[in-house]
């Protein structure tokens, strides 16, 4: 049997709105009486239904995400909780989707804020380098002059020298883009931190609901469905 994709939400609720076969179908040998047996259709309209139900208690970010994909319409004559199964599958893929492209920009946000900073502090730390150096050079140059005349004494004082040249404090520049540095990777660790709890807290609404999915035939589930029809109705 071949089956169609379901393509928008119209089409689920036309699906749901199919009155049942009147066939009479087969009869029941045991009983000896006329028995009704219901059709494909008649099993994928029940099923709409139900879940249509159902979908009105979802969180509407979870719907959302789920937008104009739906399952097949052989999905429907596996029962209610595959069907709600295959929708929570279509709303975790597009999630993943989702969160991804926040953290995509967040990274290409915090690249474009850090890119010129670090240039800066770069091309500052070549400059002071470059002339730390030559100061060690040109000390090093006036020692050996001196060597000969005092060698212990003039070597002495110009390792204290050298070692306050090595040792200097680099440039104010250097140390603020530092500190700059530093508050944006904070953000970014910030930003992913609140992405990864929000993407947490939408994936268990997605597993209770899923979770639910095997018990919708209950009379806690089927009165919450009545109840909620009526609130349609009423606000309609």
């Amino acid at each position: 049997m071949e089956h169609t994709t379901i393509n928008s939400t119209e089409e689920m609720e036309e699906l749901a709105a199919i009155p049942l076969s009147t066939d009479t179908g087969e009869k029941d040998e045991k009983k000896g009486k006329g028995k009704k047996k219901p059709t494909d259709k008649d099993i994928e309209a029940a099923v709409a239904s139900v879940v249509l139900a159902e979908m009105k208690f979802w969180s509407e970010r979870v719907v959302s995400l789920i937008g104009e994909n739906h399952p097949n319409k052989g999905s429907f004559l596996r029962g209610v909780p595959y069907v709600i199964g295959a929708y929570m599958h279509l709303a975790r893929e597009e999630l993943k989707k989702v969160f991804s492209r926040r953290r995509r920009k967040i990274e290409l946000r915090t690249v474009g804020l850090l890119g010129p900073l670090t240039a800066k502090r770069e091309s500052i730390a070549v400059i002071f380098n470059r002339a730390r150096e030559q100061v060690i050079r040109d000390l090093n140059e006036e020692r050996k002059k001196e060597i000969e005349k005092a060698k212990k004494e003039i070597n002495a004082r110009y390792e204290k020298m050298i070692s306050r040249a090595r040792s200097a404090d680099p440039p104010d520049g250097v140390i603020e883009i530092s500190k700059e540095e530093a508050e944006i990777k904070q953000a970014y660790d910030d930003a992913c931190r609140k992405v990864r709890v929000e993407e947490k807290k939408l994936l268990r609404v997605i597993e209770t609901i899923e979770a639910e999915a095997s018990d919708w035939d209950s009379k806690d589930r089927r009165k919450r469905r009545l109840e909620g029809s009526k609130e349609s109705g009423d606000a309609e």
